[in-house]
């Protein structure tokens, strides 16, 4: 039977409530965008151009004299280090080893190998754009994956080569457009960002390579395969599918030797590595060490030794430059790979033109951002190469531990705006009140829109006045904390709970192990009010009443402790156990697919029972929503069935596939048009929104996370039902605790690596659809937890209140993570793990915002002008 709904008895309200929540909505989502603009900051980019003047040691050349005509970058997408140096010892060997032999095999040509560290964020426009300008990225530009127009405008080699009159060509993935839009004169490239496209972008470089190799018209050739990266994703390193990838690429370089000219220069990497699962973004080992290798026909390299510190990949970029003649660009902070260049003269020159380029470049900075490089440079640029050496080697070590500029000017006023927000959830919504709010509201958008918001007048205002506000505000909360709630045991202690939840931002134990915690403090409630129940200790026998929701209890305890078959393990922690149900389908070996679709068809038939309706419902529309139930889940079963397809009939008949998602889409969007259309006293209404939402949301997650979405719905809609009637404190505590759960039980985890990318593809294309589509579609899987609450709280009542209180403890827990991020902001793991957990934290508040405010304008059309304070 459907889960119960009723709408409560209306009250007398008035606007005042509402448009203060409102208020108090947006003026603290608009000072949290603040805060990320002081935590986040993108860093100054400085447009100066490097040109031959500012160096020249021979008149017949820019720099310094070429050492090569023409190079060959051949960039292999998720290339990992160990992929090209494993040897395969035997059969049963992962796949992934010892698959490319002819590459490894050329080290004992002269080539020169080695692993090149990347810098996190390990995404690939990030590495492109350091690879062309030499720079650190920042951790915010993450984003920028998601932007089709992510143009580079500082100094790169593209421009350099360009403005040297010699020319470029591309071959493959299209985001060096996106990079370098004027970079190349002739291109070949293709859409990279399907992920379970394994060929296309490979097969149609492969088409146009050996014609573009006898080409005399080039001086830089870029052959970038995305085979190897989409068959991590899709499949993870372990499958048959990644060892044919790889012998392929082995076939390529060979083809490629074969065609080099003496004067060429081959260079193979991989932009990044991946992770066991196949994942990429962070910055564990496997993320950050790629490979790397060059190679020419004419001169031998010797490759360094094991033992010998790694390579950056950033280092590539002066390299290429010096080794082409070309000036370094400006922005660029690698050093000169040193074993590419011929003798210890070439060597030395290379290393003193970096360390001049360097000087330059951070010496500008420093002026122009008036300090915001905590480095003292010395006065001139040392004579001794060693001398020289060192420098470049801590000015890369300065600027990655520093190079964001954080302000916290901007953070602190961002905090107290923040907490004033609070505050005035529970402060009278008076005229006056309002007033000041949407005064405060106005500053923080003139700080946004001014260029140096740390020197304008609006800051000094808010700085002046928003203390005196929030002095205010607490002081009436605690007023009403103290007159209104009981300091009892029975009445604190779930209040004690929420509050330790709070707690977590504040360590990285804590936000490693957050599922755990979260999980021993629901259990604890659940406990608790189930202690409530049962008669006091001077009663002499114990009712069997008491006794009845005891079923109830151990089946919600059962299902909350499954969580550990769901959760997705993070990297540090070192004895969690993986299992298959939060990773993607292709990723996994045929006997858990079929096992994985079974236990998908159980959670469809407990979906379907959840929301049969028990009655038939006096609206003849929501009677037409529910008849859609039936046949919105065959149609998602048969879309998981895909899953049980070899993959030459999952792509043959992908097509068909992303019509069914569509279908079921299309049927949930009517289900949602008619369930608003229908009167808005009917008691089906609530439980009809929810099947409207839960549909696509379930079809988003995919099998392998269908149970635990079932499950969720039992613990959101049924599990309430445990709590005494007259203490809805307990259920609110209940749902916010809930909430930050049903992330992690969902299978997903506050990491950059464990973003769910294949759900950018559920039901479209990744060649033809919107970027936009696609992100909104990840989005819905991480945080498809707050949009199912959505449906529920109209069933709290025509009161505020309760909206009031779930509002303020989403607000202070993200309030409490923002001053956590701020203080630890030079702590070693602020962006491995306080950083990303803020992120997460931060959009599962505005889902939640979102959800509450379709609730506010849900209650006042089942509560007509009934909504109380």
């Amino acid at each position: 039977s459907s889960p119960s709904f009723s709408p409560s008895r209306p009250s007398s309200s008035t606007l005042c409530p509402t448009l203060n929540l409102f208020l108090s909505i947006t003026l603290f989502i608009t000072a949290l965008f603040l805060f990320q603009s002081g935590f986040l900051l993108k860093r100054v980019q400085l447009h100066d151009k490097s040109t031959c003047s500012d160096v020249s040691l021979s008149s017949s050349s820019c720099w310094i004299p070429s050492s090569f005509d023409r190079v060959v970058l051949v960039v292999i997408d998720a290339l990992r280090f160990d992929f090209v140096q494993s040897e395969r010892e035997k059969k049963e060997d992962e796949q992934w080893k010892g698959q490319m032999p002819y590459t490894r095999d050329l080290v004992k040509k002269g080539a020169f190998l080695s692993k090149a560290l990347a810098d996190p964020p390990t995404t690939t426009l990030q590495r492109l754009k350091a690879l062309g300008t030499g720079g650190l990225p920042t951790f915010i530009d993450a984003s920028d994956n998601f932007n089709s127009d992510a143009a580079v405008e500082e100094d790169n080699l593209l421009s350099q080569l360009v403005a040297s009159g010699r020319n470029a060509t591309l071959l493959g993935d299209e985001t060096w457009l996106s990079l370098y839009p004027h970079g190349f004169h002739r291109t070949f490239a293709k859409e990279s960002f399907d992920i379970h496209d394994l060929h296309t972008v490979d097969n149609h470089i492969l088409a146009h390579l050996s014609s573009e190799l006898s080409r005399p018209d080039w001086t830089l050739l870029v052959a970038h395969f995305l085979g190897v990266d989409h068959a991590g994703h899709k499949h993870g390193p372990a499958h048959i599918e990644m060892g044919a990838k790889l012998r392929q690429m082995d076939r390529v370089i060979k083809d490629v030797v074969s065609s080099l000219a003496p004067s060429d220069l081959l260079i193979v990497m991989g932009d990044h590595g991946m992770t066991g699962t196949g994942d990429h973004g962070g910055d564990s080992d496997e993320e950050v060490g790629a490979a790397f290798l060059a190679y020419s026909p004419s001169r031998s390299f010797v490759s360094p030794s094991p033992s010998s510190p790694p390579m950056q990949q950033i280092d590539l970029l002066p390299t290429l430059s010096l080794l082409l003649d070309l000036p370094i660009p400006f922005s660029s902070l690698g050093s000169p790979i040193e074993g590419l260049f011929p003798d210890e003269k070439s060597r030395a020159t290379a290393i003193r033109l970096t360390a001049m380029q360097v000087d330059r470049f951070v010496t500008t900075y420093q002026r122009v951002t008036e300090g915001g490089l905590a480095f003292k440079l010395p006065e001139e640029v040392p004579d001794s190469l060693e001398e020289q050496r060192s420098l470049l080697s801590a000015l890369q070590s300065s600027l990655r531990s520093q190079w964001t500029r954080f302000s916290v000017p901007l953070m602190r006023i961002s905090l107290i705006v923040m907490a004033d927000a609070v505050g005035a959830l529970f402060s009278p919504p008076t005229i006056p009140s309002l007033i000041i709010r949407q005064s405060y509201l106005f500053l923080i958008l003139s700080l946004h829109l001014s260029p140096s918001p740390e020197s304008s007048p609006a800051l000094s205002l808010l700085l002046a006045s928003t203390p005196l506000s929030l002095i205010y505000s607490s002081l009436h909360l605690v007023y009403r904390i103290t007159s209104t709630v009981s300091l009892s045991t029975s009445s604190f202690f779930p209040f004690v709970l929420l509050l330790l939840s709070f707690l977590i931002p504040f360590s990285n134990s804590f936000i490693i192990t957050e599922a755990s915690i979260l999980l021993f403090l629901l259990s604890s409630l659940l406990l608790f009010s189930f202690y409530r129940t049962l008669p006091s200790s001077s009663s002499r026998s114990i009712n069997p009443s008491s006794l009845s929701s005891l079923p109830l209890l151990l089946f919600t305890l059962l299902l909350l402790r499954i969580h550990p078959l769901f959760h997705r393990c993070r990297e540090e922690e070192q004895e969690c156990i993986q299992y298959p149900s939060p990773l993607p389908f292709s990723s996994l070996p045929f006997d858990t697919r079929i096992n994985r679709y079974v236990v998908s068809l159980l959670s469809s038939s407990l979906f379907y029972l959840f929301f049969r309706p028990s009655r038939p419902s006096p609206s003849s529309l929501l009677s037409l929503s529910s008849s859609l139930l039936l046949p919105s889940l065959i149609l998602t079963q048969l879309y998981f069935s895909s899953s049980l397809l070899p993959d030459f009939l999952s792509l043959q008949y992908s097509f068909h596939f992303r019509c069914i998602a569509q279908l079921v889409y299309l049927l949930s969007a009517v289900s949602l048009l008619l369930s608003f259309l229908s009167p808005f006293t009917d008691p089906l209404l609530p439980p009809s929104l929810l099947r409207s939402i839960s549909l696509p949301l379930y079809l988003i997650l995919g099998e392998g996370l269908s149970l635990p979405f079932v499950a969720l719905l039992f613990l959101l809609f049924r599990t309430p039902s445990l709590f005494p009637k007259d203490s809805r404190s307990i259920t609110i505590v209940y749902i916010s605790l809930l909430l930050p759960y049903s992330f992690h039980y969902l299978g997903h985890s506050p990491t950059l690596s464990s973003i769910p990318w294949h759900a950018a593809f559920a039901g479209i294309s990744g060649s033809s659809a919107p970027r936009w589509l696609a992100a909104v579609l990840v989005f819905c899987h991480l945080f498809s937890g707050g949009l199912m609450v959505l449906p529920l709280l109209p069933s709290l009542g025509a009161s505020l209140t309760p909206l009031r209180m779930i509002t303020a403890q989403a607000f202070v827990r993200v309030l409490l993570s923002s001053a956590a991020v701020m203080m630890h902001r030079r702590h070693l793991m602020v962006w491995k793990i306080f950083a990303p957990h803020w992120i997460f934290n931060s959009l599962s508040l505005l889902v939640l915002l979102l959800s509450l405010s379709f609730s506010i304008l849900l209650k006042r059309k089942i509560h007509p002008s009934q909504v109380a304070s």
